[in-house]
Parts: structure tokens; C-alpha cells; sequence
């Protein structure tokens, strides 16, 4: 069985690019798309924009690859035309399981150099993202069978990347910080409906938002920008391409990730990790809670285990497994700190002390903020 079998997808954005990668494979592994576009050009837009033709195309590669679609042409700026592509999809599949709020414009030079290419940045990937979700929540909430939400962000949603102080440059980093925050808000309030919400922040990508004439040209006479290192990736490779992000949505989207809600790939998840077998039982989160057929994972063979949360700021949490209640509250300022704070309760659980310490006793790791001063645990 594929695994996204009989499920709903609803995409903005899919006319071409990652849009368009991500209706393909949701149709490879069995899902209905709900296609949007706004198969326009946008005036501060320096690069020509997905067309009509580039949507009646992603239509035929979606059918091709064995998946039902339903295309609308419309503007994610403009609330009533999310309303009216989704509502043309609950007429023809009934429901959406999957939303990808994923619209995007890439407004950096010229002529992204006016004030309106601020709002144009803004309200396409910010404002945009929020009326998609708008729009679809309330049929996840009432369906009650949950459903998984993903969000386009980028590497510049993580970052301080960045070509220049362009209005349309400030409005694409506003935006694609801002989705996080949409992210982590939402990906709270909606966990006890077990609908997910996640973003994706892809580095470069070989789609015509990058890989085009005129932002090669830009990129040829400003040599300083290929020679940035935080424009290189890690591994050898300038471009992705648009299905690599598109199979990570897949899993998102899939009951491979049942439990994974509120994550970004820096690894900020309001999320539970037993250190010993990897899910928990805390109710502030979906690891370990109720699925979506509301059963409740055992707590068989994980009390007594010390878990810790990781907020995604300067704290990190230990929690007990016996009361889900935090044991301890600890700063810290790096990666390192965090990891020293896990084989601390590491060592403290394997050597027994931990399941018998009282909750005051156990707050008692402490690590070192970047300034060197020590920052001491509290409950």
C-alpha cells in the first residue's frame, strides 16, 4: 500500500518548481492534490513566473504519475481565492489530510529594490501561509482524524543569509522567520487534534526561482555572493534539486512521522525524546500520545528513564517519565551544553540514581553559558 493512500493534499505554489515536485510525489504515493497557483507575473518579481500552461502541466505529470487532481488559479495574497481553490477540492475528494502551504516569490534585486516589494514578500509568504492555514484548519479540527501541515520556509528562515538590505530582501528573511513562529503556534495549539505542523528550509534549489538568466547574470557581477561561505552548502552540491525536499515532505506527511510536530531541521522540537527507547508519554506533545486512532502508547519499559526536551532557545528541560512533570531547568548556550546535559542524565539513570532521587534532588545539573558564568538548574 502506498503511504499516503487516500489522502488529500492541498498545494499553493504548484504550478512548477517545488510546488509542482511536491503534487508529483504526494500522487506517486497515493494521495489527491488540490493544486493552487497564481499564474502571474508580480511586479517585483525579477524572474518570470509560473503561467497557466506551467499549471495545466503539473496537472498532466500528476495524472501521469496515477493521481486525481483539482487545479485553481489563485492569489494566496487574497483569502477568498484560498477559500474557493480548497472549497473546489472538499467538492470534488470530500476532506484534506495534508496541507502545504508553500507559494513563494523570491523578490532580492532589482526591481525588488521598491518599498512594495516589501509587501509583495510579506504578503505572499507570510500573510499567504497564514490564510492557507485559515482556511484549512477548521476541516482538519472537524474531521477528527488529524493531518499533517508543512510549511515552506528556507535556509534564510534559520539564518541571517541575505543579499542585501532590499526591501524585497528584508521581506523574503521577515517572511521566512516569520512562518516559523506560525509554525510553532499552531503546531501547539492543534497537537491535541494530532494534526502536525512542521517546516521545511531548503538551501538553493535547481528551480526557475534560482536557476534562471537573470539571477545567474546578477550573480556573475557580484562575485562577492558565489564567494560567500554562507551561501555554500556542507556537502559538494551548489543546487538540490526540488525532489529532495519533496521526499522529506512525503515522510512529514506520512504516519512515518505520527509524532513529529513543531520541528525545523536545526533540530527545535517541542518534542519528548526518551533517551533510552527514543518516544515518550508527555502530554505537552504528540511522542507518545494519543495517534490517530487515539490509543495510548504503553509506558511499559520507559519509567524511570530520564527524558529531556529541547525548547529550541537557551533552556533545556529533564523530565521525569514517572509525573511528566520537569525535574530540572537547565541553561545552555551550544550544542555541546545540551549534549554534556544528556549523558549527565544519562549516567544519573544508569547508575540507579536517577528513579530514586526526590525532584529537588534531581535538579541539580548545571552547565556553562558562552560568558563562562555557571547557570545553575532550578525546578
Amino acid at each position: 500500500m502506498a503511504r499516503l493512500e487516500g489522502k488529500v493534499a492541498f498545494v499553493t505554489g504548484a504550478a512548477r518548481g517545488q510546488g509542482r515536485s511536491h503534487a508529483i510525489r504526494l500522487a506517486e504515493e497515493g494521495a489527491s492534490v488540490i493544486a493552487m497557483d497564481i499564474c502571474e507575473q508580480i511586479d517585483s518579481v525579477f524572474y518570470p513566473m509560473a503561467t497557466t500552461d506551467d499549471l495545466a502541466e503539473t496537472e498532466r505529470l500528476v495524472k501521469e504519475a496515477g493521481g486525481s487532481i483539482v487545479t485553481s488559479i489563485g492569489d494566496v495574497r487574497n483569502r477568498a481565492d484560498v477559500q474557493r481553490a480548497y472549497d473546489a477540492g472538499i467538492e470534488q475528494f470530500g476532506h484534506v489530510d495534508i496541507v502545504l502551504p508553500n507559494a513563494g516569490i523570491m523578490p532580492v534585486i532589482e526591481p525588488g529594490d521598491q518599498p512594495q516589494a516589501w509587501h509583495d514578500a510579506i504578503d505572499v509568504m507570510l500573510t499567504g501561509v497564514w490564510h492557507v492555514l485559515e482556511v484549512a484548519v477548521p476541516g482538519l479540527i472537524e474531521r477528527g482524524q488529524g493531518g499533517s501541515i508543512v510549511i515552506t520556509s528556507s535556509a534564510a528562515g534559520l539564518t541571517s543569509i541575505g543579499l542585501n538590505t532590499f526591501p524585497g530582501q528584508a521581506g523574503y528573511s521577515a517572511a521566512k522567520h516569520g512562518v516559523v513562529g506560525l509554525m510553532r503556534l499552531y503546531s501547539k495549539q492543534l497537537a491535541k487534534h494530532s494534526i502536525r505542523v512542521n517546516t521545511v528550509h531548503p538551501t538553493g534549489v535547481n528551480t526557475p526561482m534560482v536557476a534562471n538568466a537573470e539571477y545567474g547574470a546578477f550573480v556573475n557581477s557580484h562575485p562577492e555572493v558565489a564567494n560567500d561561505e554562507s551561501y555554500k552548502n556542507p556537502m559538494p552540491v551548489e543546487l538540490i534539486e526540488a525532489v529532495d525536499i519533496s521526499n522529506a515532505i512525503v515522510f512529514l506527511a506520512s504516519d512515518e512521522a505520527r509524532y513529529v510536530t513543531g520541528c525545523d531541521p536545526a533540530g527545535r522540537c517541542r518534542l519528548q525524546q526518551s533517551l533510552s527507547e527514543g518516544v515518550s508519554d508527555h502530554d505537552d506533545n504528540r511522542i507518545g500520545g494519543r495517534s490517530a486512532a487515539g490509543d495510548r502508547r504503553s509506558r511499559a519499559g520507559i519509567r524511570g528513564r530520564p527524558m529531556v526536551e529541547s525548547t529550541g532557545d537557551e533552556w533545556i528541560d529533564l523530565v521525569d517519565p514517572w509525573t511528566e512533570k520537569r525535574a530540572a531547568r537547565i541553561r545552555s548556550a551550544t550544542a555541546e551544553d545540551v549534549e554534556r546535559a544528556v549523558q549527565a542524565a544519562r549516567a544519573s539513570f544508569d547508575s540507579g540514581v536517577w528513579a530514586s532521587r526526590t525532584m529537588a534532588e534531581r535538579a541539580t545539573f548545571s552547565t556553562r553559558s558562552r560568558t563562562g558564568s555557571s547557570a545553575g538548574s532550578r525546578s
